[in-house]
């Protein structure tokens, strides 16, 4: 099956929980994927009919902004654009969510401190690797400059999709030449950049 049809289902699965929230979120994710799909548009019409009822929710999302299915259907990523946490605590990051499509058991991944305004995401060609876009804010340091990278860097975060787990930030500014300012990703098909 492809990325869409698994959000679907799994939007699904969530709706029947009583999650509406939730599903309604990654029914979006999945229409910017494929916004001409009728089957996708039809459930996002059903989802938004239902009744909100949120006791049973298992909150694994905090502002989706995108998702993906991983190639073998088993699970999707699903990137949240803000942090769950309060704003004044001393650790504030966005989290990756991996939702297994069958069991629907979550695992999230926690960025580095600071990491918010999650862009994109996609995934290595074999699965095991995916790319998020997003900014990484300098919050716990006092600004005498905003330039050079004292209020946010514009990175790139690779995760283990295998083992649930970041492998590394990298930084995409040229402190003399600007901001990246990444909003996309994508691979080459043999997985080389």
């Amino acid at each position: 099956p492809d990325s869409a049809s698994i959000m679907n289902n799994l939007a699904l699965a969530q709706a029947e929980r009583g999650c509406k929230h939730t599903a309604l979120s990654i029914m979006e994710c999945a229409l910017q994927r494929a916004p001409d799909d009728a089957n996708l548009a039809a459930t996002y019409s059903e989802i938004r009919a239902l009744p909100e009822v949120r006791e049973s929710c298992q909150q694994f999302v905090c502002e989706p902004v995108a998702a993906t299915a991983t190639p073998d259907g088993r699970s999707v990523v699903v990137i949240n654009h803000l942090p769950r946490d309060r704003s004044d605590a001393f650790h504030v990051a966005a989290t990756v969510t991996f939702i297994d499509a069958g069991s629907l058991s979550s695992t999230s991944v926690r960025l580095p401190n600071g990491s918010t305004a999650l862009r994109s995401v996609c995934l290595s060609p074999d699965g095991t690797r995916a790319y998020v876009t997003h900014t990484l804010a300098n919050f716990h340091l006092v600004p005498t400059v905003v330039t050079g990278g004292w209020t946010n860097h514009n990175v790139l975060t690779i995760l283990d999709t295998v083992q649930k787990e970041r492998i590394d930030t990298v930084f995409l500014d040229e402190l003399d030449l600007g901001v990246g300012n990444p909003w996309g990703v994508t691979c080459t098909p043999d997985a080389r950049s």
